[in-house]
């Protein structure tokens, strides 16, 4: 198969988990309170520390002799691993009653 298109179909994935993680935040600040005033500072501290380590990273990557497809891949790999820990941590309830636990 084509590199550039499993890189293609990686990112779709990528967008559509990326879907979920915001409908998990969003259900979780409509609740308010402060479960969703730590949720809305771990998720704008999240995003600007990982678009910095991944900039960061592309960048040595490039600099090494590194493919852009491979340094692409290497930030679509990084990021859906992120995106899976977030819906972990997002679709846990407390104990059957059906609410969101806290986030720590």
């Amino acid at each position: 198969m084509n590199a550039w298109f499993t890189l293609s179909m990686q990112m779709m994935k990528l967008g559509m988990e990326s879907q979920i993680i915001i409908l998990q935040r969003l259900s979780r600040l409509q609740m308010g309170g402060p479960v969703a005033q730590r949720e809305a500072v771990r998720m704008v501290t999240e995003k600007a520390t990982t678009a910095a380590a991944e900039a960061f990273a592309m960048s040595m990557a490039l600099a090494s002799g590194k493919s852009p497809q491979s340094a692409l891949e290497s930030t679509v790999r990084s990021y859906r691993k992120k995106v899976a820990a977030n819906r972990r941590r997002l679709g846990r309830t407390s104990k059957g009653s059906g609410k969101v636990a806290p986030a720590r």
